[in-house]
């Protein structure tokens, strides 16, 4: 998704839910223009029930002449929930816990920042949103717990969807989609969890209908887009990470995609 008002105010989201900032509303453009300038097709699209993800959805489809496909929008796509860092201006935990205990926290595959207090007016049980799934509601999250959250969505769902040959786009978070990259590349749950996604940058993942894995993945390259680090790349170590903007229409392979678009 694009940057959220809450980034630009330099605070922790996790699961609250702020909206798009305007910088953010022109990221989500441009990643839909560029996905429409290459020609790929979309057959139906998953997101959270967080604003700055949806709404990021919406733009992209927009621009693709593609607000008609099945949306599919789940809790399980969320953001980590953060516990206490929930809505917290980044300085000020700077000051209050320290750079080495917010890493400890955010980066440990079995580590979790402190349990965001029911009473919280930030903790999202009260919320209506989460009305139907109020006892699991978390009130902080590990990488693992992350992890375990979208396994099902996952497996059940998007794995399924891939097996019967459909293209398919989620548009979601940071931990969310490095997860989903960790089920596909089969990489420890800590694995690459201080590298940062970019952007609003789509990540390709083509899906071989013959054998029914996926057999390649990389970051769209478009002049409609900003560049790709190396630093970024090494989320990709055994697949090919970079194709061109002229990646084509899809008519030159037979096999079909999973696109995610991504986040910092």
């Amino acid at each position: 998704h694009g940057l959220s008002q809450g980034e630009i105010d330099k605070r922790y989201d996790g699961w609250n839910d702020p909206d798009l900032s305007q910088l953010g509303t022109n990221q989500a453009r441009r990643a839909g223009a560029a996905l429409h300038q290459a020609g790929f097709p979309v057959d139906l699209c998953y997101t959270s029930v967080l604003k700055r993800a949806s709404k990021s959805l919406f733009l992209i489809l927009d621009e693709m002449d593609l607000l008609w496909l099945q949306v599919h929008t789940t809790w399980r796509l969320n953001d980590r929930m953060i516990g206490a860092l929930t809505g917290f201006q980044q300085d000020r935990a700077d000051s209050l816990f320290g750079q080495s205990q917010l890493k400890e926290w955010l980066t440990r595959a079995q580590n979790a920042p402190p349990a965001l207090e029911e009473s919280n007016p930030n903790h999202p049980r009260s919320d209506p949103k989460y009305r139907n799934i109020s006892n699991v509601v978390p009130s902080t999250e590990t990488l693992v717990d992350v992890q375990k959250r979208i396994l099902p969505l996952w497996y059940d769902e998007i794995s399924q969807n891939l097996n019967m040959g459909k293209n398919i786009l989620v548009v979601a978070h940071e931990e969310t989609l490095k997860a989903i990259i960790r089920f596909i590349n089969n990489y420890m749950t800590d694995e690459f969890s201080q590298n940062e996604l970019p952007v609003c940058i789509p990540i390709i993942f083509e899906f071989s209908s013959e054998t029914q894995e996926i057999v390649n993945g990389y970051y769209l390259i478009s002049s409609l887009l900003d560049q790709v680090n190396s630093y970024q790349s090494k989320l990709f170590p055994t697949l090919l990470f970079v194709r061109g903007a002229d990646v084509g229409s899809g008519s030159q392979c037979n096999d079909h995609r999973f696109y995610m678009d991504s986040f910092v």
